[in-house]
């Protein structure tokens, strides 16, 4: 089928998604990545920026965007939680609707663009993210998508913008999208002033990031901001890899996807050989399928050097979905559309059926804990330590901007907390917060003989402990236990 500039089957098809990630409901877990994002938007509605008031390492939009969702949240009644989830299911859709723009231009058929967007509404953890976030990978599909949707169309001013855009959310997104544009300038109509194009893309982004830059600048936190978007990614940070540790990874990976997994590894693996000439032809495929194809294996190269956990495969389904659409385009060319069309059916069912699978109602449950604890100690301070999710329900603002202390952060309190690690423990201990709340992965070994000393658990909560220092009264601390204790599910 012959693509064309209007076609409705983009906004239905993302209505559908909207309609399939809904079922999946929006209380589920809100865990620690999830609560740091929406900690991070609510900070950011206070006039606090990026970093500066939850320091990340992730980009600045990973903040902005569930402000966003927040704020319109307020403006119809909803809790901030529920707010940003609304709005990064709205936004999940679009990657769908997205989705099949670019797989319909660059496969030139509807029903494979169909078949791959069915594909994609199979992947678990997007769906479960999609109603359960907010994910900083989520927005950053939108702008990726959208980004090849302008390279296709060669509108290198808005591809250089959407390039700066999906980079300002989630860093790696620059690799594929620098590998599009670079192949889309040297192969399209281009080939002749591909020097004209590379400038567009470079003002395009360049003018965009000095946007964000000149807000940090003017709220005094472009320092925090060059430290969390950069330089704490090249010097403190390490991360999981397949290469190094492939049963890790592949285990939370299985854990992630379940079933879908293997849809998305047949998904890549075809859509990496239809990169091969004789298979492109086979398919029917022009070389306006470099661009999509040669990113995907960008990704998937850079998905094999670092991947941190399954969220840090968003980068790469749509990929694998556009090469489960080359299945759906050579039953579509070599049969009849109908097989291309029963297949698309079946991953839709498939994909309704798992999301119904997904309904999980763990928010419920640790939002009754927090409501036990405002009964109770409703003027108490509180700080966290690696828990921003009771923070953002509690709607309470930490008293430092450190929350995470792993993977490289704590190198970073290290080195800019003034005596380091030993240091914040002895702020903690001088402050001696009435709340604290610590995840239950597992507690920093500096922060246990202040816990030991002048902390008494009381309680906890799906994904948090509860600390309450021994100062507050016997009978509050008893109260306050009993309180948490009823408010379990």
């Amino acid at each position: 089928m012959r693509a064309r500039s209007w076609d409705p089957l983009g906004p239905v098809l993302a209505i559908v998604a909207g309609v399939v990630y809904a079922v999946g409901g929006w209380n589920g877990v809100l865990n620690r990545d999830l609560g740091l994002f929406v900690y991070g938007g609510q900070r950011f509605l206070d006039g606090e920026p990026p970093y500066t008031g939850v320091f990340n390492r992730v980009g600045p939009l990973a903040d902005m965007l569930p402000g966003v969702g927040i704020a319109l949240g307020r403006a119809v009644g909803l809790a901030d939680v529920h707010g940003a989830r609304a709005f990064y299911l709205v936004l999940s859709a679009v990657c769908a609707g997205l989705l099949y723009v670019v797989a319909r231009d660059v496969l030139g058929s509807r029903t494979a663009a169909v078949v791959a967007c069915a594909a994609f509404l199979c992947f678990e953890t997007f769906t479960e993210l999609a109603g359960s976030g907010p994910r900083d990978k989520t927005a950053m599909l939108v702008f990726l998508l959208a980004a090849l949707v302008a390279a296709r169309a060669r509108r290198w001013w808005a591809f250089g913008g959407l390039t700066a855009l999906a980079t300002l959310t989630w860093q790696p997104a620059f690799v594929p999208l620098l590998v599009a544009g670079v192949v889309g300038i040297v192969s399209g109509r281009e080939a002749t002033r591909p020097l004209v194009a590379a400038l567009r893309v470079c003002v395009a982004g360049l003018v965009t990031t000095l946007v964000f830059a000149a807000y940090f600048w003017s709220e005094g936190g472009l320092s925090r901001a060059i430290d969390g978007f950069l330089l704490v990614n090249l010097t403190d940070t390490s991360q999981p890899s397949p290469l190094k540790n492939p049963l890790y990874v592949w285990q939370f990976l299985t854990n992630g996807y379940g079933w879908s997994l293997y849809l998305v590894l047949v998904g890549l693996a075809v859509a990496l050989l239809a990169l091969v000439p004789q298979v492109a032809r086979i398919a029917g495929l022009d070389r306006d399928y470099l661009v999509v194809g040669l990113a995907g294996a960008t990704a998937a190269a850079w998905s094999t050097y670092a991947l941190n956990g399954p969220p840090d495969m968003f980068v790469v389904l749509p990929f694998a979905a556009i090469g489960i659409g080359i299945v759906g385009l050579l039953l579509e060319r070599r049969t009849s559309p109908a097989p291309a069309v029963a297949l698309a059916c079946v991953l839709t069912v498939a994909a309704g059926a798992q999301a119904v699978s997904l309904r999980d109602d763990t928010l419920v449950a640790q939002q009754a804990s927090v409501d036990a604890m405002l009964r109770t100690t409703p003027d108490a301070s509180m700080l966290s330590v690696a828990a921003p999710e009771a923070l953002a329900l509690a709607g309470r603002r930490n008293p430092t901007p450190y929350q995470l202390f792993a993977l490289g952060f704590d190198q970073y309190v290290e080195d800019e907390w003034p005596g380091g690690l030993e240091g914040y423990a002895e702020y903690v201990r001088t402050e001696r917060p009435e709340l604290i709340v610590i995840s239950t992965g597992s507690t920093p070994d500096w922060l246990v003989p202040v816990l030991a000393d002048d902390y008494r658990r009381v309680g906890s909560a799906p994904k948090w402990f509860w600390y309450a220092s021994t100062a507050l009264p016997a009978e509050q601390l008893d109260e306050l236990h009993s309180a948490l204790k009823a408010a379990k599910p």
